[in-house]
């Protein structure tokens, strides 16, 4: 159950990652593409990816088709795609999605008490002596 969890995740991870990088790489700047477009472009984009990759391990006499080469080729593939993308200035989209997504969590949690004034003593006005009655008289 847990190993098929694991592959699920895997999956989408390898699924998505590669054409998200890519998506940096062909729309570097903010205003291009909105997050839900972004997002499709990230899977179809991913697709492509990875139906490239298999198509290169499958060559004949390579026999490198399996889930290991094939991984490190995903993680090769999305490492070169960072790097495009950061040289033609794509991660400044990741820090605004960041910036939204951290104020959208603020907004959700429970605001923070206010620490509660000090306790003031009340102010007393001065007791007043009184003279006493028939002393020197």
């Amino acid at each position: 159950m847990l190993e098929e969890f694991g592959y699920i995740i895997l999956g989408c991870f390898v699924l998505f990652v590669p054409g998200f990088f890519l998506t940096l790489v062909f729309f570097p700047k903010l205003g291009q593409l909105d997050f839900w477009a972004r997002v499709g472009a990230s899977v179809g984009l991913g697709v492509l990816a990875l139906i490239y990759v298999g198509m290169v391990l499958a060559r004949p006499g390579w026999g490198m088709l399996k889930l290991t080469p094939f991984l490190a080729a995903v993680v090769a593939l999305s490492c070169v795609c960072a790097v495009l993308a950061y040289l033609r200035g794509g991660f400044k989209v990741l820090a605004a999605y960041k910036r939204v997504v951290t104020q959208k969590i603020g907004k959700l949690r429970p605001p923070k008490p206010k620490p509660a004034p000090p306790e003031e003593m009340p102010i007393q006005p001065p007791k007043e002596e009184k003279p006493e009655s028939g002393a020197g008289v």
